[in-house]
């Protein structure tokens, strides 16, 4: 279970709390923690008459809290309309924190003119005050004696003397919850490099992770598929649950990945100054490799008149280095794929182009 913390919480009751009742109705819960399975947090009732009762508060819905009344030794009471509710440090919060909190520190010994040491034991969050360094034994302060470069790098502004003792300690937490950026990951296999769980997950992005009251197939998800494309890192992968998207002119402005997971992504049907591309490169771009694999283009319906403009292709990726289609259907369009220019290499594999709706 993880405790959560809060600062400067107030609010008083909307109704009364008598004995007995495990949930109560507080007038707002701006400032509240947000709370998951297993999360809790300790609430102080008072009033003008001198009475308090701590609650443990497992859960919020609405400004309605669930919560096991008459915690760390106080009563339970009856509490009338607008009595007081706070978040506060308790004795129980504070032993908590204390019993799942431990030291944790690694030495390393500098070589001559060394300025850049790296963390092999644990990671730290950059700019948070969770690392301390001490030189010699002397406590360095961030910013001026060194700079903390990344969650596992720390780089001083001078080089050091051969034999330094550099130490670098923090607080590793068992029973709240931990940042992902400090949490390590380390692949299996030989030469293998740690990183962070955050850094880990965020190689790939799903669409759906964007925008919000999302529906696929019937909102216009465009919005939601360039958001996850600024997201991702070069040569990171576009995640695309299975189903069917509505999806218009999204930039590719780097080299990465698109799985299509079985998904339909479908254009906009065919009108005069309407734009149908669903994907598509500028040659300032010049991303390196585009590759889309698993699903189908949908150019909603065949007709798209005579001009140039209107014969546009459902995907357009210009001055791409190489472009990869494995597995993908396309088809109700005028034109389906165009590559410019045409040196540039294409590959398909196991696909299927049809100009007409299957």
């Amino acid at each position: 279970m993880t405790i959560k913390f809060a600062n400067n919480v107030s609010t008083t009751l909307a109704n009364s709390a008598l004995v007995g009742q495990t949930t109560m109705e507080v007038a707002s819960v701006a400032g509240f923690p947000t709370l998951i399975l297993g999360d809790y947090f300790y609430g102080t009732l008072t009033n003008n008459l001198g009475a308090i009762e701590i609650v443990e508060v497992t859960s919020i819905a609405g400004n309605v809290l669930t919560c096991v009344r008459g915690a760390e030794g106080t009563a339970p009471q009856d509490w009338a309309t607008g009595a007081t509710f706070e978040i506060r440090v308790t004795a129980a919060g504070l032993t908590k924190v204390m019993d799942t909190t431990e030291v944790v520190e690694e030495v390393q010994t500098a070589t001559s003119g060394q300025t850049v040491f790296t963390l092999t034991t644990f990671m730290y969050v950059p700019g948070e005050n969770t690392l301390s360094v001490y030189l010699d034994g002397v406590n360095q302060i961030a910013g001026l004696s060194y700079e903390e470069t990344s969650p596992s790098v720390v780089t001083f502004a001078d080089p050091l003397h051969l034999g330094a003792l550099v130490k670098f300690t923090t607080l590793r937490t068992s029973g709240i919850t931990t940042p992902a950026a400090v949490v390590i990951y380390e692949p299996a296999g030989t030469g293998a490099v740690a990183t962070t769980v955050q850094a880990k997950l965020r190689e790939s992005v799903s669409v759906l992770d964007f925008g919000e009251n999302i529906t696929p197939g019937s909102t216009d998800m465009s919005g939601a598929f360039t958001l996850a494309v600024d997201a991702l890192a070069v040569g990171g992968t576009l995640l695309v649950p299975f189903a069917t998207y509505k999806v218009n002119t999204v930039h590719l402005t780097k080299s990465i990945n698109i799985d299509l997971q079985g998904s339909t992504l479908v254009s906009t049907a065919y009108a005069s100054g309407v734009s149908k591309k669903i994907f598509y490169s500028e040659a300032a771009d010049a991303a390196g490799v585009i590759s889309i694999k698993n699903g189908k283009l949908d150019g909603a319906g065949s007709t798209r008149g005579d001009t140039a403009a209107e014969m546009e292709p459902l995907i357009q990726l210009d001055s791409t280095g190489t472009v990869v289609l494995k597995d993908v259907e396309i088809y109700g369009h005028a034109a389906g794929i165009q590559s410019i220019p045409a040196a540039l290499k294409d590959r398909l594999i196991a696909c299927v182009v049809v100009r007409d709706a299957f």
